[in-house]
């Protein structure tokens, strides 16, 4: 059974299936297919790369500051049954990470111009659960 999800998965994977296929997918199969992705395959590629092949069905993307509150470092996208993905980014070409004029900062953060930058590492959480890219660290 393991290994037939696996290769449903590099299927999926290598033919950019996630459009309709995946629209009502199950929560417990989203969980499969999440923490079977290879992440590595995204490090130093636009974001944009990385949401083009999961599953569209996510309930919000939101620009978030990691360390420092003040200064944007990471992407969450949210599915509705606790897995999140937690997209690093190190370096900023296309969007300013930092607040003005004490600007709320997921409202100063233009989404557009963060998914164009590069990942420089994902995670996939469960609710606490660290379920895959867990060896990642941010490290400045």
């Amino acid at each position: 059974m393991k290994k037939l999800i696996i290769l449903i998965s590099f299927i999926a994977f290598k033919t950019n299936a996630f459009s309709k296929e995946y629209a009502n997918c199950p929560p417990d199969s989203l969980a499969l297919i999440m923490y079977n992705i290879n992440l590595n395959q995204f490090k130093n590629q636009p974001i944009d790369s990385f949401i083009a092949h999961i599953p569209p069905t996510f309930t919000s993307m939101k620009v978030y500051g990691g360390g420092r509150i003040e200064k944007a470092d990471q992407i969450i996208i949210s599915y509705p049954n606790g897995i999140d993905c937690y997209i690093y980014i190190k370096e900023f070409t296309h969007m300013d990470p930092y607040t003005h004029f004490n600007a709320i900062p997921t409202t100063n953060w233009d989404i557009n111009l963060a998914r164009k930058e590069k990942v420089w590492f994902i995670q996939i959480w469960n609710n606490t659960i660290c379920k895959n890219g867990c060896n990642d660290k941010r490290v400045y």
